[in-house]
């Protein structure tokens, strides 16, 4: 299985993650309460696995593009410092309903062409393996950067759940389109770069719980549903890739600077989180 592994802060941490070359695709925020009171501290946890719960992802300042509490009164960073775990703290006081949004600057990863196309078929790319047999690169290694947009739902206070059909701006964003704390199918959209994206997989799991993926692709308008069935907190991911244009700026070795790089390959990662009654 394809994985991608963030760069996740102590460096014999990152040691050890490089030498296993465990890369690990889905990353999530995991807030200490997504119904916090007004003026409680809340940590903001950062996620990665392959399933599960997921291991603790420590901050890494290095690697945050954006870290912050979307809401009521506007935006608000989420501080915190390097190697901590949850990743962030805030104390938010006006009540209502916050988005939560972390970004990550874009990372390099290369793999085996086997790998790469068993992570292309699992994540539903068949455009991209196409577009890879096209060129005949299907036997080539893939090279790809990639980047994160993450967003969390939570409720502070007595506060309604209003608003979260806005966009942060992320690249790749994951709107809902119906609280997803109410009853019947959940309704989803994703845009990329501000626009609908049809065709894209969205996957939606908790990760308490041994129940199967629920996954469908977006309509035209972007728009997809999810019957969602059961309580606690629940993932929805997705991911979009394009065919890279020129070289980037991207991590690419665990406590090493950012470089220019040349790849094949350009995706986004996004994942919301929420919690169902």
């Amino acid at each position: 299985m394809a994985r991608h592994w963030e760069t996740i802060g102590v460096a014999a941490v990152l040691l050890i993650a490089d030498a296993s070359a465990a890369r690990a695709h889905d990353y999530w925020i995991q807030p200490s309460s997504f119904h916090p009171n007004a003026g409680d501290e809340l940590g903001v946890g950062l996620r990665v696995g392959d399933g599960g719960a997921g291991d603790p992802a420590r901050r890494n300042a290095a690697r945050i593009e954006k870290f912050v509490a979307a809401g009521p009164a506007g935006e608000h960073p989420i501080g915190g410092a390097d190697g901590d775990d949850p990743a962030g703290h805030i104390r938010l006081a006006e009540p209502g309903a916050y988005l939560l949004e972390y970004r990550s600057r874009p990372s390099f990863i290369e793999m085996k062409p086997a790998e790469f196309t068993a992570y292309l078929k699992e994540e539903g790319l068949d455009g991209i393996d196409a577009l890879r047999q096209r060129r005949g690169q299907a036997g080539q290694p893939g090279r790809e950067v990639y980047s994160r947009c993450l967003k969390s739902v939570i409720r502070v206070g007595a506060g309604q759940l209003n608003g979260l059909g806005r966009t942060l701006g992320c690249r790749l964003e994951i709107i809902p389109e119906t609280d997803p704390s109410g009853p019947g199918p959940q309704g989803f959209r994703l845009l990329f770069d501000g626009k609908p994206l049809s065709g894209v997989l969205l996957k939606a799991r908790r990760p308490s719980a041994r129940a199967p993926e629920v996954q469908a692709r977006t309509n035209r308008d972007g728009s997809v549903r999810l019957a969602l069935n059961g309580p606690g907190e629940w993932i929805v991911t997705a991911v979009h890739m394009t065919a890279a244009q020129g070289p980037v700026e991207a991590f690419v070795k665990a406590g090493e600077p950012s470089r220019t790089v040349s790849a094949d390959w350009r995706s986004v990662w996004a994942s919301l989180t929420f919690e169902r009654p």
